[in-house]
């Protein structure tokens, strides 16, 4: 038997809505030369201006050196505590500096805290050699980890952001790597709404003035050189919600801000996310023919979150489109259909269904029995579908014509 897809609706009930309360105004406009709002959980772009424009970084890059260090600690390969030597290169740095001196041997810790708050292109070179043993070594890397992050605007040539050729990104691919990095590392997000930091009697403060400035901020990171103008990754989270946003190319430090805070107060008033399902959450049962059992539970590898504009969870609609007749054996995590999430028109998201367990095949007396059923089964489909056109074309062939002349 050929297989179909099933089809299912799966109804969900959340909080109750009202008619007229979807209504959504556009985002606010910016003066800079690109800008981006994106949910960090369902990964939904609510808002957007020259996205995809190619722009120096400036000290953007160094989100790329911490997010490689944070993969870094987490695989075990170096950990916060180690002490790194500073070497003549570091030191002779010219820009934004956290004022190592050579020869002098500072911990992980430290250096991330100096990159990200005191904003050092001597602790980003330190980390890159730390980690590559030199800084070309660790621009293969940046470049590498962007390709495979899908920042496909991107190329990096200082671990720092100092200028360089070729050197640039994108609002949407730095919204990208800032996603990622307070989803995946949400542990390190402290180092980066630290006020202030002091290496060799040097006290430097964090030039994010996001922080203080917006309830629940508590990052990223700004940049700035002549050719880049002010740019800027920022982050809050509110009542379970974080959102990310970049400001590329404002023409003052006060402008970038002003237009951040513009496109997240828009983003935390008009719109919401919701976690629909957990990671291993059932999703749907379907029913598994020739097997050891006939019912699986079927789930997401993934939790499945998504954005809407507030008060609009009642027109969500979940559709489960599902391998029919599914035959055992089954093995656990195969993908046996597709849950698609639609708001009105809009698709929201689409993910596979897998298979909660291992479904064995249960023998040949089963196999018999499942085998007579669906052959009856797929029967009495064809004669429901020959009785359909039949009666459909009786019925066509009943409409009056059109009167003839006598």
């Amino acid at each position: 038997m050929n297989r179909l897809i099933a089809v299912i609706c799966l109804c969900i009930f959340l909080l109750p809505s009202w008619a007229g309360a979807r209504y959504v105004p556009e985002p606010p406009g910016t003066p800079a030369e690109a800008a981006i709002l994106m949910d960090a959980k369902s990964g939904r772009i609510l808002a957007s201006q020259n996205p995809d424009k190619e722009h120096p970084p400036a000290s953007l890059a160094k989100l790329m050196t911490a997010y490689i260090t944070f993969q870094a600690l987490e695989e075990g390969r170096i950990s916060l505590e180690d002490k790194v030597r500073i070497s003549k290169e570091v030191w002779e740095l010219k820009g934004s500096q956290m004022f190592l001196r050579v020869g002098e041997r500072v911990s992980v810790d430290k250096l991330l805290r100096g990159l990200v708050v005191q904003s050092g292109n001597d602790a980003a070179l330190a980390l890159a050699e730390h980690l590559a043993g030199g800084k070309e070594t660790f621009l293969r890397m940046m470049n590498r980890t962007a390709r495979d992050l899908g920042m496909e605007g991107s190329h990096f040539s200082d671990p720092g952001g100092l200028p360089g050729d070729g050197m640039v990104v994108t609002a949407r691919d730095m919204a990208k790597l800032a996603r990622v990095i307070v989803n995946e590392y949400p542990q390190y997000l402290e180092m980066f709404q630290q006020r202030s930091l002091t290496h060799n009697g040097i006290t430097q403060s964090n030039r994010n003035r996001l922080l203080g400035r917006m309830e629940g901020a508590d990052g990223l990171k700004t940049g700035h050189t002549k050719a880049a103008g002010y740019n800027l990754v920022g982050t809050v989270e509110r009542d379970g919600m974080r959102l990310v946003s970049v400001v590329l190319g404002s023409s003052s430090p006060a402008q970038r801000f002003d237009t951040m805070q513009g496109l997240l107060n828009y983003g935390f008033r008009f719109y919401e996310t919701r976690k629909l399902y957990a990671a291993g959450e059932a999703v749907e049962t379907t029913r598994v023919w020739q097997g050891a059992t006939e019912e699986l539970e079927l789930t997401l590898a993934e939790p499945l979150y998504v954005t809407i504009p507030r008060n609009s969870d009642s027109d969500l609609e979940l559709r489960a489109r599902l391998e029919s007749p599914l035959r055992a054996p089954v093995k656990e995590q195969d993908e046996v259909g597709t849950l698609q999430v639609k708001l009105g028109d809009e698709s929201l998201a689409r993910r596979p269904l897998l298979a909660k367990a291992e479904v064995a095949s249960g023998g040949w007396i089963r196999y018999l029995l499942d085998a007579a059923r669906l052959q009856w089964q797929g029967f009495w489909e064809g004669q429901k579908t020959r009785f359909l056109a039949q009666d459909e074309g009786e019925a066509t062939e009943a409409e009056p014509g059109a009167a003839q002349p006598g």
